[in-house]
């Protein structure tokens, strides 16, 4: 009431306009949808049951818990568990943001999605075992993440959904996975973390590639011609020829994934009302259209 007489006040002496800006007010809904533990538990309930229908109806036919789906649906529940936890004690702001936990979940089941896609076409257009963890798209949750939520979200991000992963892929490989998709979601998350250019994303990709090529080499799935037995041999061109185009596909499927990851970026950020460094830098920039327009 008393603020009604002030503004009335200020509009006669010409200060006012005796308009007021609106203010957003929240509802019980709205509140309840932001911030209500309910929420919460049923988006976390959302990653479990997409994991464990994942990798009952779409996980390779000798994966780890093949043919299993009691020990996949526990085994799913326990990793979502212990992600809360891990939430609730090192990050409790974000457990009660079910913004945040939403951009990590679909995070998350986007990545999942993303390798079951590029194990396809790793089985359809090339040779069998040749490429598929050279062309999983590792970055994508981890980049996406430490752009929209920052680096330790991200970490957490990459951590389960190499986890996740390795429930999907063969058994026997299982391992070797873990170790390409940890490696290159910790480096995809250190090199995106406060980047200021879209064209920096680029580049971000291109050196997760060539970590990914690197373990490759460790772990032998990529092998130098020089150590192969027929190397001086009439097959020679042949393993030089492989190797070229495996470390080719994983540095362009790492830089497709951080285009791929730029151009959802200006979606999750509107969706998500957050606003991101890249975004603050290109409103500052003098050339600008708005700008020029003032």
């Amino acid at each position: 009431m008393f603020d009604f007489f002030s503004q009335l006040r200020l509009k006669r002496q010409g200060f006012s306009s005796g308009k007021k800006r609106r203010k957003q007010r929240d509802s019980g809904l709205t509140r309840f949808l932001r911030e209500g533990p309910t929420v919460t538990v049923a988006l976390l309930s959302l990653l479990v049951v997409t994991a464990a229908f994942l990798t009952i109806y779409a996980s390779h036919p000798l994966s780890i818990f093949s043919a299993q789906p009691v020990k996949i649906a526990v085994v799913s529940l326990v990793l979502t568990l212990t992600l809360a936890i891990q939430l609730r004690v090192q990050n409790p702001e974000s457990l009660k943001r079910n913004s945040r936990v939403t951009l990590l979940v679909v995070a998350i089941i986007g990545q999942l999605l993303l390798l079951k896609f590029s194990e396809y076409l790793a089985d359809t257009f090339t040779q069998e075992g040749r490429f598929h963890f050279l062309v999983a798209p590792y970055a994508f949750a981890p980049m996406l993440l430490a752009l929209l939520l920052g680096r330790n979200l991200a970490i957490y991000g990459a951590i389960y959904a190499s986890l996740f992963g390795a429930m999907v892929v063969e058994g026997s490989l299982a391992f070797s996975f873990l170790v390409f998709s940890l490696v290159a979601g910790i480096v995809a998350v250190y090199l995106t973390h406060k980047v200021r250019r879209r064209g920096r994303l680029m580049t971000a990709g291109i050196y997760v590639g060539f970590a990914i090529v690197a373990v490759g080499f460790t772990l032998g799935v990529i092998q130098w011609p020089l150590f192969v037995n027929d190397a001086a041999g009439p097959g020679a061109p042949e393993h030089w020829d492989l190797m070229g185009r495996q470390a080719l596909a994983a540095i362009v499927v790492s830089s497709l994934t951080a285009i791929l990851v730029g151009g959802l970026l200006p979606i999750f950020e509107s969706a998500f009302r957050i606003t991101t460094d890249i975004s603050w830098i290109e409103l500052a920039d003098l050339n600008h259209p708005l700008l020029k327009r003032m």
